[in-house]
């Protein structure tokens, strides 16, 4: 008996096998775009402006002042000013005593040494000012006395030399360390310049009819 072995049928090939399993998912992380950031708004300014916009207490000593107020408050504090700040005119800087030399020049030419003493009183923040000025050289002499008041830039007033018993106006202009004065009397003339440095003061005067032509002078204040 013969036996014949038949080829074995090909296998199937085996099936996938389909899983049924719960498996966790997260969305991938998506990369931070450079140059941008998240903005998220600050709690504490929101409920700032919350506050604001109803007017809340906390709010009310921060707001702003209208025009109006503002204006009214800023007159309020010019009108109150103290007086150190106010203005001062240009007699604020020569109180106190004063003292020097110089030269004189007589009528027809000689020339002599001069000593000189001056006091300045100023009143009014320096716009009224009562001046002496008292000199002598071994020939000549003279004691001048003046009342002087500044006014929107000019000056004016009265003098007298007693020694001769002579009176008369003056009038100019002043700025503060600057006084340029024209004194004129009965057959008298002259012009009178005062230049004010701190402790330092130079007198010059030009005259005519008068015994002397001028001076030059300068006064140091008294410590």
């Amino acid at each position: 008996m013969v036996l014949t072995t038949l080829p074995d049928e090909a296998a199937p090939p085996p099936q996938e096998t389909i899983g049924r399993a719960l498996v966790t998912v997260s969305a991938p992380a998506l990369p931070e775009r450079a140059g941008f950031a998240v903005i998220r708004p600050d709690t504490a300014f929101v409920a700032h402006l919350i506050a604001a916009a109803v007017n809340a207490p906390q709010t009310r000593s921060l707001r702003r002042a209208s025009p109006e107020q503002a204006l009214v408050s800023y007159r309020g504090t010019v009108r109150s000013r103290p007086a150190s700040h106010a203005e001062t005119g240009p007699f604020a800087g020569l109180s106190g005593s004063w003292s020097g030399g110089g030269t004189v020049v007589l009528a027809g030419g000689p020339r002599e040494r001069i000593r000189c003493r001056a006091h300045y009183s100023v009143g009014g923040g320096g716009s009224n000012l009562q001046q002496s000025l008292r000199c002598a050289s071994d020939s000549y002499r003279f004691d001048l006395s003046s009342n002087v008041r500044y006014q929107g830039g000019q000056i004016s007033g009265t003098w007298s030399e007693t020694s001769r018993k002579i009176q008369g106006v003056l009038f100019g202009q002043a700025q503060p360390g600057r006084i340029n004065v024209n004194v004129t009397g009965p057959a008298f003339a002259a012009n009178l310049s005062l230049s004010t440095q701190g402790d330092r003061q130079s007198v010059t005067i030009n005259s005519a009819g008068a015994q002397a032509a001028g001076a030059s002078i300068t006064l140091h204040r008294a410590k």
